[in-house]
């Protein structure tokens, strides 16, 4: 059997979501600053590769997506912005 590309995409961008997790929780449950740090550095350099895949697969349209009512985007940029 032969991946093609939408699966190699699908399995890549699943496991770095999960990594992000780990990442994450890592970051959350260290106490030792300095892993902090690093494992925040790796995480920033994760998102970006997962952004990356993500717009790569929708162009391909891979991974499609539903545009969101401006409205709501402001509501949910100021919810989390604590305004």
């Amino acid at each position: 059997m032969r991946l093609t590309d939408n699966d190699i995409c699908v399995d890549t961008i699943t496991s770095l979501k999960t990594l992000a997790k780990l990442y994450l929780g890592g970051s959350l449950e260290s106490n030792c600053s300095k892993m902090r740090k690093v494992v925040d550095s790796n995480l920033k350099t994760l998102q970006a590769m997962q952004f990356n895949l993500f717009e790569y697969m929708n162009k391909n349209n891979m991974y499609p997506i539903k545009h969101a009512n401006p409205i709501e985007v402001t509501q949910a940029v100021n919810k989390f912005s604590n305004k």
